[in-house]
């Protein structure tokens, strides 16, 4: 498995670009926004964000 770290500034489009690579080898795409960020952008506890990394 090809693992890959996409960086960029806000709205610079990096989901729209995983989400493109990942077509072809249909691999997962982990959107570091949906582990570390509550809806409402209220920031994620410590233990909360590694309990889903681990998953």
């Amino acid at each position: 498995m090809i693992r890959m770290i996409i960086t960029g500034n806000s709205g610079s489009g990096k989901a729209w670009l995983a989400g493109r690579l990942v077509d072809p080898t249909g691999g997962p795409v982990i959107y570091l926004d949906h582990i570390f960020w509550e809806p409402g952008v209220f920031e994620q506890t410590k233990n909360a964000a590694d309990y889903v990394l681990q998953q």
